[in-house]
């Protein structure tokens, strides 16, 4: 049993210290006796923890070249007391995490041989404890095993250059050689507990929240085994205020069941963040015996009812009946060296994509099964989860029966774990292996599998009433068809198609889309390139920009494609005469390109259901796909997004002939009564035109205006007619509360593209006033036209960043401390001004 669930007369002792490791030959030694003349190499090694990370604590490291642990076998060992009494009690050794193919020994004993790091296990050692123990891991060099014969595929993956991988449950983290760093994933990366239980040990236990109309049900069925011979008398449920008597069962003189169900009334419904609340209802068990009461901590339920709308190609998620648009990014390990992260950790990064509008996130196949933490945040800070099962782009010995047994166990596993989650939305079986196959050219039975339609879905409805989706991507004629089902859409991207290509190829739900190499700021820079490392042209900053396997472009390319459209400058000529330009113009284009995308999916009349941005965070310093780098800090297209992705917000699209229309969005549960304002500017200063418009924004609801309506005369706004020169350099829209005057959201539109000239200053004004909590509101004015004003200050986060600020505006900023308060000084930047000031 995963130890998720605990009863009260258990307790967990961590076994995490006085760990030490060392590395031998592959299959140079067999068992711990053989190790004794090792005496010498014994490296301390940090449980939880990774051989990675022990090296990077005990030699020079390098991420660029790291050395190869999977070429040596690795012996774990440490020595701990048993418990004082432990009379009438139970134990086992439980181990959460084991990477990849290990052995363990208690007390000179072979008690497990694991072969699935996504897999806890445990094992009952009651007889073998004594007063001092000693515990060995022997984790198997993984290159020795590759290189064992086994059966050939049907079908070969770009992705990863060994084949054989697919017999292996180990994360393709590390093996991915076009955009992984080289970091292997060895050792018990998950905790390692001595589990003492008395009274009973849970074999089973489903816990199902559902709505019924008003009515929050929650159906139990628990299987467990009496450690002293006894039985309870009766039992109960609690959920919230609402107590309830199960039913108690009695198997085998050793083994019960408990079954019931609650029901509450007139319940409060989780909703993803931007539509709603998260309320959620404390969840226990008690048992009930002659001389003492055990209580199972079932955590928080919530209730939400989930739709996954497929008729026609569509592809939309309903919660509590309500269609979600969907956005938000594939996650990747907080840690590429550990793989797992501190719930402070967790909660810093799922809060930032929060902030920035996010509702959804994806924990993709080619990563690894995220910690509880994980989802008990996206639980409370309302963030819906896609979660991919472990399996990417290979074609799985599925047909084999230790294979799928192992496999089977690993997914029921994680189903125990996660169908309590409100977070947990859709269950995916695969990443790309329908693409995959389909792309190759083979026939369409060759696909998918019976595991993949059959088994794994028919297990996730046994546990939970989230939607399954079998692959990703999938539906259509071909399964990466991007108007139907869900895709992989890198059409503005990698395929280098125009802006207008978001809306042209009719995308219904992208679970991958707009990878770009985005720069990060220069501080991260300064990570891993030093003063006359040149950004770009080094080998260094080159090893770390993503790239696919095979063609002979990489991500750097893509985004300097889409810098010369947007700009109108030869990337090329500009890195010559100045990198810092280049850099900075590098900045915002990934960031304007995303905003454009959005914009078009987030429309009224739009057939885009979703949009999850590939990758959220980088696994590591550099150029990479995230639009947060891997410290942590955001790059200029998270600024972008959050203005575009916000749960009431504003933005334009070019409808061509048709003119300039101003799309209002509100997701919340609120009515607004709002003002729009419209205004246009000839550049650098000077006001044409305003006006305003009361309306009224329906909750759950969106609108689109007709600009020229609302101004009342033919403009040509977009330049279409061109009847002469353009009437106007820039159209900006302000959304704003009518109570409170506070600005919802503001857009920003060129009639005839970016700008792309600077002069000597814009008038740009900036100072800094400290707040009682340890922030700082920064208030910005500027006199001309300001484009992309980028905040740079030492250890403090801008809430916003990378903004326009019309002529003659003022903004406050809120710079929040990242670390231990400091005194702050930075500087502020337009890519339109010469001249940088001071704060």
């Amino acid at each position: 049993m995963h130890p998720t669930f605990q009863a009260s007369t258990h307790r967990q002792i961590s076994l995490h210290d006085g760990w030490e490791l060392i590395s031998v030959a592959p299959g140079s030694y067999q068992n711990p006796e053989q190790l004794a003349s090792e005496t010498a190499r014994w490296l301390a090694a940090p449980v939880p923890g990774t051989v990675m990370q022990m090296l990077q604590r005990h030699q020079p490291w390098d991420f660029n070249t790291p050395p190869n642990a999977d070429e040596h076998d690795w012996w774990y060992h440490c020595t701990f007391a048993a418990p004082a009494s432990m009379e009438g009690k139970h134990y086992t050794l439980a181990f959460e995490g084991l990477a990849t193919i290990a052995d363990v020994w208690l007390n000179g004993k072979l008690i497990l041989q694991a072969e699935n790091m996504f897999r806890a296990y445990e094992v009952d050692v009651t007889p073998l404890l004594t007063e001092r123990n000693e515990l060995y891991l022997h984790f198997h060099a993984l290159t020795a095993l590759l290189a064992q014969k086994r059966p050939r595929p049907r079908w070969r993956t770009n992705l990863v250059e060994q084949q054989q991988l697919r017999w292996f449950r180990t994360t393709l983290l590390g093996k991915i050689p076009g955009w992984s760093p080289p970091i292997q994933a060895i050792g018990p990366w998950q905790p390692i507990f001595l589990v003492e239980r008395s009274t009973l040990a849970i074999e089973h236990l489903r816990i199902r929240p559902k709505v019924q109309e008003n009515t929050g049900v929650v159906s139990l069925d628990l299987q467990a085994r009496s450690l002293d011979g006894g039985v309870p008398n009766h039992a109960t449920l609690r959920v919230g205020e609402t107590t309830v008597a199960l039913q108690v069962q009695t198997d085998t003189p050793v083994t019960f069941a408990l079954t019931g169900e609650a029901r509450l009334n007139d319940i409060a419904l989780w909703w993803p963040h931007t539509h709603g609340q998260q309320p959620r209802y404390p969840a226990s068990i008690q048992l009930y015996y002659p001389d003492t009461v055990a209580e199972i901590d079932c955590g928080l339920l919530a209730f939400r009812t989930l739709e996954l709308c497929t008729e026609q190609e569509d592809f939309s998620l309903r919660v509590n009946g309500e269609a979600i648009f969907c956005r938000g990014a594939c996650w990747t390990p907080l840690n590429i060296v550990t793989l797992t992260a501190s719930p402070q950790e967790y909660r810093e990064a799922l809060l930032s994509a929060k902030n920035a509008g996010m509702n959804m996130i994806r924990v993709g196949g080619t990563m690894v099964y995220e910690d509880e933490a994980f989802y008990t945040l996206c639980d409370e800070l309302g963030i819906l989860v896609w979660q991919d099962f472990m399996f990417a782009n290979m074609e799985y010995p599925v047909t084999q029966e230790d294979f799928l047994a192992n496999v089977q166990a690993e997914c029921e596993q994680m189903l125990q774990r996660l169908q309590r989650h409100a977070s947990l939305a859709l269950l995916c079986g695969n990443s790309e292996i329908a693409q995959q196959v389909a792309m190759l050219g083979l026939p369409e039975e060759r696909w998918s599998n019976a595991f993949f339609e059959q088994l794994l879905p028919e297990l996730c409805q046994s546990y939970t009433d989230v939607p399954y989706w079998s692959s990703t991507p999938n539906g259509g004629a071909l399964p990466f068809q991007v108007n139907a089902g869900t895709s992989n859409y890198q059409g503005v991207g990698a395929y280098l198609r125009p802006l207008e290509d978001a809306r042209q190829s009719g995308v219904r739900f992208v679970t991958e889309c707009l990878s770009f190499a985005n720069i990060p700021e220069d501080q991260t820079l300064d990570l891993f390139l030093k003063p006359n490392q040149s950004p770009v042209h080094h080998p260094r900053w080159k090893a770390r920009v993503p790239r696919d396997n095979g063609p002979g472009w990489d991500f750097d390319d893509i985004r300097d494609y889409y810098l010369e459209k947007l700009f109108r400058v030869e990337p090329m000529k500009l890195r010559y005469a100045d990198m810092q330009r280049y850099l900075a113009l590098g900045r915002v284009t990934t960031g304007e390109v995303m905003a454009s995308v959005f914009a078009e999916w987030r429309r009224q009349r739009s057939s885009c259901q979703g949009g999850l941005i590939w990758f959220y965070r980088d696994l590591w310093p550099g150029a990479g796909w995230g639009v947060i780098d891997s410290t942590g800090y955001p790059k200029a297209p998270y600024y972008y997004l959050r203005r575009v992705l916000a749960p009431t917000t504003c933005f334009f699209t070019d409808e061509g002939l048709s003119g300039l229309s101003l799309h209002l969005v509100n997701d919340t549960e609120h009515n607004i009564p709002a003002v729009v304002q419209l205004t246009r500017y000839r550049l650098p200063a000077t006001l044409l035109e305003t006006v305003n418009a009361e309306i009224l924004l329906p909750a759950r609801g969106a609108q689109e205006l007709h600009t020229e309506k609302l101004f009342g005369h033919f403009l040509d706004l977009t330049y279409a007619f061109r009847f002469g020169p353009p009437g106007q350099d820039l159209v900006v829209a302000t959304l704003s509360a009518q109570e409170t005057g506070q600005v919802l959201g503001e857009a920003f539109y060129f009639p005839q593209g970016l700008p792309n000239t600077r002069e000597q200053s814009v008038g740009l004004q900036a100072h800094a006033r400290p707040l009682e909590d340890g922030t700082y509101e920064l208030h910005i004015k500027a006199e001309k036209f300001a484009q992309a004003v980028a905040i740079q200050a030492n250890q403090y986060l801008p809430e916003d960043n990378y903004f326009h600020m019309r002529p003659g505006s003022e903004k406050i900023v809120r710079l929040v401390p990242m670390g231990k308060k400091s005194s702050l000084w930075g500087s502020l930047s337009a890519l339109n001004s010469l001249n940088d000031i001071n704060i």
